[in-house]
């Protein structure tokens, strides 16, 4: 059976490769200029524990992982009953297991839906082929047969990884891949799914994390510091490779209450200043995010968020930490929030970033999640040396009149936003600290001149409420009915509502992008005529749309939400829309 779209999944054991596998296979599809989407899961062990991993490929750019698997192959059952509410397969799906009595432990479980359950010796196959640990390029025959993709391309991105090992271990490891292509092809039934494609360019392979790295180095960042967390570390990982090379600085500070001090003195002194970490990492942050805001000091901090709270389950995303993000400050303390919900988003909401906190001064927060961090994606990269789509902002600096007459670093203005004097400038030396201030930045206690500071700290947000352009609006003009989400749950939001139209029904979705200040004239105006509203996140409390009714006069409202763990699929969003927008 020819199709467009094709989603496969893999689960095994530590040390099986199946996270490399899936990996092989995404560069594969790359190559052959396909588009594709993964999202991987493992156990919180430091080492072995199970693993999954869950590749949806595609003619089409890629916006969600499915709502059920064509082909599952599973190394070991128990490691596939810790995933299978991630690795459902479709009902005329195909799965195919490990069967060689020498590993196979446990017998296959009752109740499975598919097409076909399909007993593979696997592990006799690689030994067979003279590799015993080659049993994942094995699989990577089996999905290269099953699924029609190119058989060459999976060969030469197998001498890739292997080729500097020697002859002897890519021969072994070419031979086990073509022991599992010749299986499937004796396996295969007509009524089981493979692709149907043209060869195109071929595409980029890339992480959330990576991209909002590569796209921290074109929007200008100086300095970064962090403190390794699951699962943001991969941004500093690569920035420490490639940050040097633009002329910036990398310190991998003691914790991460270190990092944002450093992050802060950066900023200070100039220069356009970075952070990434996770939900118990912004804890500690959460002090010296609050003096940044009171010393108007610009800098981005990324919260790549995961389950919680504490160390809740820190190799899997979830989108419980908007309030965090929202209101972890004493005092009045607002900042910018952003969402990114894909790759190429992603790269987008860095720049935002970057230009919001540089024009406004002041600490601003991007949410990524697990899912978008460390999942990878096959797309179309835009050009980062495109001005016009990626413009970049620096801060107001003052004049030489400003420095003359006496410097003010924290001047009243009309817009509330004071010049930034750099560091080392003459006649522009100033305090910052986190204590109540007048212009001048000497420590006062006086009430109306607090006062006054609250008002210029706030009020120089505003024109951020009518950035009408990171509210996306989709769907229906017409609807009555609209169903609002953001971050990572975009994709398969999006295709449910589409989904739903399909069916006849009409609706809108609403897409925030900047999360805080809320763009409000650009949700009235989406929201105008709606009668009914759902709010699709993945936490617990429905964070978006408790903080939406303070924030806006909303329709009927239902919550769709659940705990994070597992990616949102379009029709388990369907099912959940159906019982309560359309009930």
């Amino acid at each position: 059976m020819k199709v467009k779209t094709l989603t496969v999944g893999m689960v095994g054991s530590g040390g099986d490769g199946v996270v490399a596998s899936g990996e092989m296979v995404l560069g594969a599809v790359a190559q052959e200029g396909l588009y594709a989407l993964s999202t991987k899961s493992f156990g919180a062990q430091i080492r072995g524990g199970e693993s999954s991993m869950r590749v949806r490929i595609a003619t089409e750019p890629v916006e969600h992982t499915g709502s059920g698997l064509d082909y599952l192959i599973v190394l070991n059952w128990s490691d596939y009953h810790k995933f299978c509410g991630e690795l459902n397969v479709k009902p005329e799906g195909v799965i195919l297991y490990e069967a060689d009595p020498k590993v196979a432990i446990e017998p296959v479980p009752e109740g499975l839906k598919a097409r076909a359950v399909v007993p593979v010796e696997m592990q006799k196959l690689a030994d067979q082929s003279g590799a015993k640990r080659a049993k994942n390029v094995l699989t990577l025959g089996i999905l290269s047969g099953l699924a029609n993709i190119n058989h060459d391309t999976f060969k030469k991105s197998i001498e890739k990884k292997f080729g500097r090992k020697g002859d002897d271990v890519l021969g072994i490891n070419l031979k086990a891949f073509q022991a599992g292509f010749e299986l499937a092809k004796s396996l295969r039934e007509d009524a089981w799914p493979e692709l149907q494609y043209d060869k195109a360019k071929p595409k980029m392979l890339v992480d959330g994390n990576w991209a909002i790295a590569a796209a921290a180095v074109a929007a200008g960042v100086e300095v970064f510091s962090g403190y390794p967390i699951t699962p943001s570390t991969e941004v500093m990982q690569w920035l420490t490779t490639h940050l040097p090379k633009f002329g910036g600085r990398l310190l991998q500070a003691e914790d991460e209450i270190a990092a944002m001090g450093i992050v802060c003195g950066a900023s200070f002194a100039g220069a356009k200043a970075m952070t990434t970490t996770s939900g118990p990492g912004m804890s500690l942050k959460s002090e010296l995010i609050g003096m940044a805001t009171m010393a108007e000091l610009p800098c981005v901090i990324v919260n790549v968020q995961r389950g919680g709270p504490s160390t809740g389950v820190p190799t899997k995303g979830e989108q419980s930490d908007l309030y965090q993000a929202l209101f972890s400050a004493h005092g009045d303390a607002p900042r910018p929030v952003l969402a990114a919900y894909d790759v190429v988003n992603a790269i987008d909401m860095v720049f935002e970033a970057f230009n919001i906190a540089e024009t406004y001064q002041t600490p601003t927060i991007l949410l990524s999640d697990g899912f978008l961090a460390q999942g990878k994606q096959v797309c179309d990269l835009p050009d980062l040396s495109n001005k016009k789509r990626f413009p970049v902002a620096h801060r107001k600096t003052p004049t030489d009149a400003e420095l003359k007459e006496g410097y003010k670093r924290f001047k009243k203005t009309a817009d509330h936003i004071s010049p930034m004097a750099k560091l080392g400038t003459e006649g522009g030396s100033y305090l910052a600290s986190g204590i109540t201030h007048d212009e001048v930045g000497k420590p006062v206690g006086d009430a109306k001149i607090h006062h006054d500071m609250n008002i210029k700290r706030i009020e120089k947000l505003a024109p951020l409420r009518k950035r009408d352009d990171l509210v996306l609006v989709m769907g229906d003009k017409d609807a009555k009915d609209a169903v609002i989400t953001w971050g990572y749950s975009v994709g398969a939001v999006k295709q449910a509502v589409q989904d739903l139209r399909d069916e006849g029904k009409k609706i809108k979705l609403i897409v925030p992008l900047l999360i805080a200040p809320l763009p409000t004239e650009a949700f009235n105006k989406a929201l105008k005529g709606i009668e009914k509203l759902a709010v699709v996140e993945l936490n617990y409390q429905g964070q978006m749309a408790n903080y939406l009714r303070m924030e806006l006069d909303l329709p009927k409202t239902f919550k769709v939400n659940r705990s994070g763990g597992c990616v949102w699929q379009p029709a388990e969003v369907v099912m959940r829309l159906k019982e309560s927008l359309f009930a």
